[in-house]
C-alpha cells in the first residue's frame, strides 16, 4: 500500500509539473507525514519528515522504496530527536542546578 501510494504521487499532475527535485520531494514528504504518524509521535513527526526531506537523493530513494525502509528511517530519526531532547534537557537541568546553587 505504501509503495503504491508513493507511485501514485509520482504520477500525479503536480509531481510531473514540478520544476526541480526539491519540489518533487516536498510533494512526497507532504504525503509521508501521514505514514510518519503511524510510526512516531505526532509531536516530532514534522521534524522527522523534514529530516527525510534533507536526505541525499540515494538515501531518499531507499527511504521511499518500501514501508520497512521508511519505518527504519523514521525510527532512526526518532532516536536521534529523543537523544537530542534528552541531552538538551540534561544541559538545562545542569544549568538550572548551577544557577540555584549561586
Amino acid at each position: 500500500m505504501f509503495v503504491r501510494d508513493v507511485k501514485a504521487i509520482m504520477s500525479c499532475e503536480d509531481y510531473l509539473k514540478a520544476t526541480n527535485e526539491y519540489e518533487r520531494r516536498y510533494l512526497i514528504c507532504e504525503y509521508l507525514l501521514d505514514w510518519t504518524l503511524c510510526v512516531a509521535d505526532h509531536k516530532i513527526s514534522r521534524k522527522i519528515v523534514g529530516m527525510i526531506l534533507d536526505l541525499d537523493e540515494t538515501a531518499f530513494g531507499f527511504c521511499i522504496s518500501s514501508f520497512d525502509m521508511f519505518k527504519n528511517r523514521v525510527l532512526e530519526a526518532t532516536k536521534l530527536i529523543l537523544a537530542e531532547q534528552s541531552s538538551s534537557s540534561s544541559g538545562s537541568q545542569s544549568n538550572t542546578s548551577v544557577q540555584q546553587m549561586s
